[in-house]
């Protein structure tokens, strides 16, 4: 799958702001399955009608922190039997690996669509 780099002509605030929109889910995560959904949700109402491409990144990590909260509690049920303690670390490091990227490319004024993540909110 493609990564869609294209740049576009935002401001230095609509960049910072699409970057903060990735980076909200981080700032809840310890909470389980729901943080980080809460976070980007909530920065997600509260920003979206601010500029259309801060509307495109915040949507994107909401959609992105509501997949990883369906996967977590998964992860939670495959914990009887172990396996779920590996694939949970696993997330976890998925998780910061491709919101720190998004944050970087959302502050470069590109395009980022998180991989192997469907889009359930359009």
């Amino acid at each position: 799958m493609e990564q869609n780099t294209e740049q576009v002509l935002v401001s230095d605030k609509e960049r910072k702001w699409a970057m903060f929109g990735h980076l909200s889910g981080l700032l809840f995560v310890l909470v389980p399955y729901v943080g980080g959904l809460c976070a980007t949700l909530a920065f997600w109402l509260w920003r979206k009608n601010t500029s259309p491409y801060v509307a495109e990144h915040s949507k994107e990590a909401l959609n992105f922190h509501l997949v990883m909260a369906i996967v977590q509690a998964i992860n939670s049920a495959l914990m009887v039997i172990l396996v779920g303690f590996l694939f949970y670390a696993l997330a976890w490091i998925f998780m910061l690996a491709v919101v720190v990227l998004a944050a970087l490319r959302a502050d470069k004024g590109e395009s980022y669509r998180y991989p192997l993540v469907p889009r359930l909110i359009t």
